[in-house]
């Protein structure tokens, strides 16, 4: 600002002379930092000016203060109003939030799906998945065999079992039949041997047997 110039020629006011960088006890010998030097330096010329100058300079740094801080005030006030104009226009233009926003993102989204780290990234996703369906595949097979294999076996186990079935059902037959024909063997036997007491009893008691005549 022009104060901030007028500051820097205060010395001019007051006759004092400014150093030589080389010589002797500037910040190259010292070690200090230039910034600090320049501080150091408008205050000791700040210092060097007159009570009178000094009130002056003090009055026009208060000035320049507060047009600077006009300045802040107006510029805040020329935002506000850039920011209502261009909300205006985009009103009058049919760009919503919504619409602004999606824009935003589909261009975000773009340039994240061109850079480097994303496509990294889905050359791992790419790789997993690539996994995954490689694991599901070898799951599947495992299944699709396993099935097959409790297919045959279970067949395997009714043609076992219908085999044991009809043996059993023959040897039952042939129980039965055999049953049946010991049956009628035993009933014969005793049908003989009933007649035969029969006979001997009517022997013992001294009836002849009826003649085929006496019974025709």
């Amino acid at each position: 600002s022009a104060a901030y110039r007028n500051f820097l020629n205060l010395t001019d006011l007051s006759g004092s002379e400014e150093k030589n960088p080389s010589e002797p006890g500037t910040s190259s010998d010292t070690g200090s930092s230039p910034q600090d030097d320049t501080i150091e330096h408008l205050e000791e010329q700040f210092n060097s000016l007159t009570l009178e100058n000094k009130e002056k300079q003090i009055e026009e740094w208060k000035q320049d203060l507060l047009r600077t801080q006009l300045e802040i005030v107006q510029l805040r006030k020329d935002v506000l109003f850039k920011i209502k104009q261009t909300n205006s226009l985009k009103r009058k233009l049919g760009i919503t939030a919504w619409r602004e926003f999606s824009t935003d993102f589909k261009d975000g989204w773009k340039k994240l799906q061109e850079s480097g780290t994303y496509t990294k990234f889905e050359t791992k996703v790419t790789d997993i998945t690539e996994s995954i369906d490689e694991f599901k595949n070898l799951v599947k097979k495992d299944l699709t065999s396993m099935k097959e294999k409790a297919t045959k076996e279970l067949a395997s186990v009714k043609d076992k079992a219908s085999k044991e079935l009809a043996t059993a059902s023959k040897e039952l037959i042939s129980a039965k039949e055999k049953a049946t024909r010991e049956l009628a063997t035993a009933k014969d036997t005793v049908s003989k041997e009933l007649a035969g007491l029969q006979k001997k009893a009517s022997t013992a008691l001294g009836n002849p047997e009826p003649s085929s005549e006496e019974n025709s």
